[in-house]
């Protein structure tokens, strides 16, 4: 049973995979997927959280906006 798409029982929470675009400070996006509900994505990616967007040396970025693209 893919329970995905089964409604969420009381004290249970609804996953779904949201597709995020996050944006940081420095103006660079990402495109990301997220496996939770979108209050777990919101809170993940608040604006202040910072993350290491580095691919060689490290770029520690504060988030600026959380955009939702799509729900599944």
């Amino acid at each position: 049973v893919n329970k995905a798409v089964l409604p969420a029982r009381r004290g249970e929470r609804s996953l779904h995979m949201l597709t995020l675009c996050v944006t940081f400070a420095d103006g660079d996006t990402i495109t990301t997927r997220f496996n939770g509900t979108e209050a777990e994505a919101r809170a993940y990616y608040a604006p202040g959280n910072v993350f290491n967007i580095g691919t060689v040396y490290d770029n520690m970025q504060p988030v600026t906006e959380l955009h939702i693209l799509k729900e599944e």
